[in-house]
């Protein structure tokens, strides 16, 4: 399950499209509705959407559970290892940098995370 995993190793953020391609070969790299590359991993727990930028580095990360189980797992592991803001809101202070993570719900859909870099 991929809530033993850094907040770095799941978001990924500042790395190259190259060392992530890397890290996960069987990954697929695609475009999203409005045309941003993305690279995506399959793991047995959930889907990882790496956002890569116009300089080939990743700039945003959402994972999208697929299940509830997941979903709580990585919000008891973030509620113990992060900064809470709110009941849907961290921040990760590490040595790379400042991250974000925020749980997003919308209707007819599974809860899902997205990792953002603060500077």
């Amino acid at each position: 399950m991929l809530v033993s995993l850094s907040a770095f190793s799941q978001a990924r953020l500042g790395s190259s499209l190259e060392d992530i391609k890397t890290e996960f070969p069987a990954g697929t790299l695609g475009k999203s509705s409005n045309e941003t590359p993305i690279f995506t991993v399959i793991l047995s727990d959930l889907r990882i959407i790496y956002f890569i930028n116009q300089q080939g580095f990743c700039s945003g990360t959402a994972l999208y559970p697929n299940n509830i189980v997941t979903v709580n797992g990585l919000v008891e592991k973030y509620n113990g290892k992060y900064t809470i803001l709110s009941s849907k809101k961290w921040r990760a202070y590490l040595q790379g940098g400042i991250l974000e993570v925020e749980l997003i719900y919308k209707d007819g859909f599974m809860p899902y995370f997205i990792w953002t870099r603060l500077e």
